[in-house]
């Protein structure tokens, strides 16, 4: 087996808690023609300076320090920089196993690929497993179309836990704050020809509660946003997806929703009033409305589910008042959800 030249990707923004970790994890691995490159976005802890102490050790890594722009910012930034054949993307808080990158590449040369994913692992800052891997007997080859089908079902829109031939992000950047990965990776799998599915877990996830991606508000309204171009793309290329992708939307909105009924510290009035709310209640009240009809007609919806979404569809600051004062009734009385 050749060893190409892969480029590791790593956007770091105060992360020096856990980065000593995770960059241990990839410069001790067991493929080594590699570069290592690790984007500083802006960082005001002590993770520039970790990252530079890194790069003295080692020549594989290439350090650039810019402005606070993001995740994607960050991403852009080193795929601008990359010179590997194939590149592999980890994020600072999180580490691999020893041979991540070989185990990627090893199934990419075994089944002629151009892009393959391992399984991974998710745990929290007190080693707790907060996701079982999933059990896969074997490794799956699949083509075109069922590429595009394997990552809108399993919702796989991580760019980690991947390894993706370098040619694919050609004319393609991330974009987004908070769910880049779904506005982006999508459009990589559309041009994927063959995907290939390792059994085993290499990747190991931090799942933090105070993480962009876990602090929710209406104006985290990217993730919707991104499933509704999942949506519109599957529309034009993949019409017998369309039900799917947009039951998907719903189960989104219903998710955000949720999790605004259940934050007692954001009043209704901000919600109303404040200009920033007001545009991500607006565009979520739209969603609703857009695509509620399919996902209240499907078997197998529970009539409290369909409940939900119509009010919602019906008025959404109308059904976060009558939920959330039902929701806190109910905790009164420790009945652990009402919904």
């Amino acid at each position: 087996m050749r060893e190409p030249f892969i480029s590791v990707i790593i956007p770091v923004y105060n992360a020096e808690k856990y980065l000593h970790k995770g960059l241990d994890s990839v410069i001790n691995h067991t493929y080594n023609n590699l570069e290592i490159i690790l984007i500083d976005d802006g960082s005001t802890d002590k993770s520039s300076e970790i990252c530079d102490e890194y790069a003295s050790k080692d020549s594989r890594i290439i350090v650039k320090h810019k402005e606070n722009g993001g995740v994607s910012s960050a991403r852009n930034a080193a795929l601008d920089l990359i010179k590997g054949e194939y590149v592999a993307f980890v994020d600072s808080d999180d580490y691999v196993e020893p041979d991540y990158i070989e185990y990627l590449y090893r199934l990419i040369y075994d089944s002629n690929a151009n892009i393959s994913c391992c399984q991974f692992s998710m745990f929290d800052e007190n080693g707790n497993q907060k996701r079982i891997p999933n059990k896969q007997e074997k490794n799956v080859i699949i083509g075109n179309e069922e590429c595009f089908r394997y990552l809108i079902y399993n919702d796989d829109n991580y760019s980690w836990g991947k390894l993706f031939e370098t040619r694919l992000f050609k004319h393609i950047r991330y974009r987004g704050k908070s769910f880049d990965d779904t506005l982006t990776v999508y459009k990589i799998f559309a041009k994927c020809e063959k995907l290939v599915i390792g059994e085993k877990v290499k990747y190991n996830y931090l799942y933090r509660k105070n993480s962009i991606c876990h602090s929710i508000d209406i104006q985290k309204m990217e993730r919707i946003i991104g499933y509704i171009e999942h949506r519109d793309f599957i529309v034009n290329n993949f019409p017998q997806m369309k039900g799917f992708a947009e039951r998907k939307i719903i189960k989104t909105c219903n998710w955000l929703l949720r999790k605004i009924i259940i934050n007692k510290h954001q009043p209704i009035s901000l919600i109303e009033n404040k200009s920033d709310f007001k545009d991500g209640k607006n565009l979520l009240q739209k969603t609703y409305r857009n695509y509620y009809k399919n996902y209240i007609s499907i078997k197998g919806i529970s009539l409290r589910e369909k409940l939900f979404t119509f009010c919602a569809a019906i008025s959404l600051v109308l059904t976060i008042r009558i939920y959330r004062m039902k929701y806190h009734i109910v905790s009164r009385i420790n009945f652990s959800t009402i919904l």
